[in-house]
């Protein structure tokens, strides 16, 4: 509309008027919609660059995407449509699940920190200067050289220096004996390879080394799930928040201190074009507007409703040769040709609309043209050719794609110079209509094994994954911070709760590297902790530790009582595993049940079951849980159990507990009948 303001083209004499018209609109088309398309067809990574710039961009035009927002939800109260799985999943969800399909794209040279910025102990240090350094790099795992970093030794923790820095327990003869080995990986190794890595134990730092065996940097597990949750805030990470943050699909979080111009507020032309004959104009206008919002309306139309059928439908119309057999070859053949071409329609529609209202309202004041602009013209358009169009091709996407899609694929051939050589694989596909909340039908084999792992972790409660009350090691809030190392020290753990009189009543965290920086005689250091229900989801309570940058949680039972706790490494483990599968368990044949299983008393008696492909009628949480109900009384060690085709065999047992379990499958003994006796 500014630019149909600015050129005036309803007050040029007809010809004028018409080359004006033409050459602002495919300028404004090539400009805002052909080569954006082309870009990120041919230079991926340059659009994903720009990706964060366009979002501080759309900052200023905000309110008319929370007004774009409102519309289309209450048209799709007054026309309900079905669920499907973009709908089931949240916002958070779908970003979680785009993130993992962007896992196979990217590399750790993506992500890593290079070389310049990686903190790192020369292993020839003193002992006295390890500490020191240790302290003012705040990372709690240091990479260790020999000479350059193109020589890495190792990786040092700092909870492994806990016990002598706090005086519990004599420093070492050799801080280097403390090295961990290191993980060395190439730069053009996946993301998703890399999280599999991680998740099979083989360390949580990885050196990136160049294709000539030189470091060019470093990367955590914590940079690679932040690429599917977004960012993680470590315990010693204390950054500010960003001035523009995107929270949703069409909401930001501004600081209020944050400059207007910083914020991308828009201002509007202040030019007037100048008054001439142009009286007759208006009726044109009309018909530019009728005429572009109808083209806009189809576009949007055909894209939503193509996107909501599934393959299965499409497949038995062409194969049928139903009505629509036509439309679903176009789109089983070219989904990508079909849908960029929809887009382009609308894009065409929504300019000559614009060109349209521009020249009915040309003739109006400055400050009233803005008023009807933003309060009437916006509003309506986005119904008419938006929120409306998308109502109704969800609710009906058959007779939407048996008559438009033909017609829009013949255009399509028409426009295939301005839509990219190349159409989108399939998992690029799903991102897109992941994004518009539809097409749960188009995913393949591998994308719904993710989609039902994300589903699966999405519904899962904590008290499933966390670390029961009886297993919890905590101290008390008036240790001293020499006892805290030494149990740091014993236990291995890098974060025990710190409890006031009992267990029911834990007021925060303990940090093993912050142990590093109390002087002597201080006070210990408590961080807080989130407390939530364990009954919570999975999902629920990551994004509510990733919203409050906590690390810790704990969680109650249904009288208030503290049942376990869970920290963010417990879910984001929790998530890969959902997503990408357990790690392989020794002894267990590829591609089938394990012959042997050993686990923990309190592995989820479902996860059991399912390896073994097995049901258990008993219902019970946990393992030891499901034995004990079997025995009536806390099994033995030693004790066998039978049921439904399984052994059970107790290795370990306390008085209060089943501690570990070996699983088997009972063999099938197999019995020769007389001849006279078979059937």
């Amino acid at each position: 509309m500014s630019a149909a303001q600015a050129i005036g083209w309803w007050i040029r004499a007809p010809v004028g008027a018409f080359w004006a018209a033409l050459v602002a609109a495919t300028f404004l088309f090539l400009l805002a919609d052909a080569l954006p398309r082309m870009v990120a067809s041919l230079a991926p990574e340059l659009s994903t660059a720009l990706a964060g710039a366009a979002r501080r961009g759309v900052t200023g035009v905000s309110p008319l995407l929370i007004l774009v927002a409102a519309v289309e939800r209450a048209v799709h109260r007054v026309l309900p449509t079905p669920k499907r799985t973009g709908e089931i999943l949240g916002p958070a969800q779908r970003d979680i699940l785009l993130g993992v399909f962007s896992l196979e794209d990217a590399t750790v040279a993506d992500i890593m920190t290079p070389r310049l910025d990686i903190a790192a102990l020369d292993i020839e240090t003193e002992w006295t200067d390890v500490v020191d350094l240790l302290r003012r790099s705040e990372h709690a795992r240091i990479p260790v050289y020999t000479g350059t970093l193109d020589n890495i030794a190792g990786v040092l923790r700092a909870k492994d220096l806990v016990g002598s820095v706090a005086g519990v327990t004599a420093p070492p003869e050799r801080w280097q004996d403390l090295i961990r080995p290191a993980q060395f990986v190439p730069e053009s190794k996946t993301l998703a390879a890399q999280l599999r890595d991680f998740q099979r134990g083989r360390g949580e730092l990885a050196i990136v080394v160049d294709e000539y065996g030189g470091t060019s940097g470093l990367v955590t597990m914590e940079d690679v799930l932040e690429e599917v949750v977004g960012e993680i805030h470590d315990e010693y990470d204390v950054g500010k928040a960003p001035a523009v943050e995107r929270q949703g699909d069409a909401r930001f979080w501004v600081d209020g201190r944050t400059a207007a111009g910083a914020a991308g507020v828009l201002r509007a032309a202040t030019q007037r074009p100048p008054r001439g004959d142009g009286e007759g104009r208006p009726v044109i206008g009309w018909l530019l507007v009728l005429l572009g919002a109808t083209l806009a309306a189809a576009g949007t139309a055909v894209g939503v409703g193509a996107a909501a059928l599934s393959r299965l439908d499409l497949t038995r119309w062409a194969a049928q040769r139903l009505r629509g057999a036509a439309a679903a070859g176009a789109l089983l053949g070219t989904p990508g040709r079909v849908q960029g071409t929809a887009n382009v329609v609308a894009t065409l529609g929504v300019l000559l609309a614009s060109l349209g209202v521009a020249a009915v309202l040309g003739q109006l004041h400055p400050l009233a043209l803005s008023l009807l602009v933003v309060f009437a013209a916006i509003p309506v358009l986005v119904t008419g050719t938006y929120a409306l169009p998308r109502a109704l091709a969800r609710r009906w996407p058959q007779p939407v794609v048996r008559s438009m899609v033909p017609w829009v694929d013949w255009l399509g051939r028409l426009l295939a110079p301005l839509l990219p050589s190349s159409y989108a694989a399939p998992r690029s596909d799903v991102a897109t209509l992941l994004k518009a909340g539809t097409g749960a039908e188009l995913f393949e084999q591998d994308e719904l094994v993710v989609l039902s792992g994300l589903l699966t972790f999405t519904e899962r409660p904590a008290r499933e994954l966390m670390t029961a009350r009886t297993d919890i090691v905590a101290v008390s809030e008036g240790e001293s911070v020499a006892d805290v190392a030494q149990i740091v020290s014993e236990s291995g753990y890098s974060r025990l709760p710190v409890y006031r009189d009992t267990l029911d009543h834990i007021v925060g965290m303990v940090y093993a590297f912050d142990l590093l920086t109390v002087p002597p005689g201080g006070a210990l250091p408590v961080r807080p902790v989130i407390v939530a229900p364990a009954a919570k989801p999975c999902a629920d309570l990551l994004f509510e530790m990733r919203r409050e940058r906590r690390q810790f949680a704990v969680l109650l039972d249904e009288f208030g009582g503290t049942a376990g706790i869970a920290t963010l490494d417990d879910l984001l483990g929790a998530l890969v595993a959902a997503v990408f599968g357990e790690p392989g368990v020794p002894g267990a044949p590829e591609g089938g049940a394990p012959a042997v299983l050993e686990v923990d008393g309190g592995a989820p008696a479902s996860e059991v079951a399912a390896r073994f492909d097995a049901h258990l009628p008993v219902a019970a949480e946990t393992v030891g849980g499901l034995l004990t109900r079997l025995a009536g009384r806390i099994p033995r060690a030693g004790e066998r159990f039978l049921l439904q085709g399984l052994e059970f065999d107790v290795l370990a047992a306390g008085p209060t507990r089943v501690d570990r379990v070996v699983v088997r499958r009972v063999p099938v003994a197999v019995t020769s009948l007389p001849r006279g006796e078979s059937a």
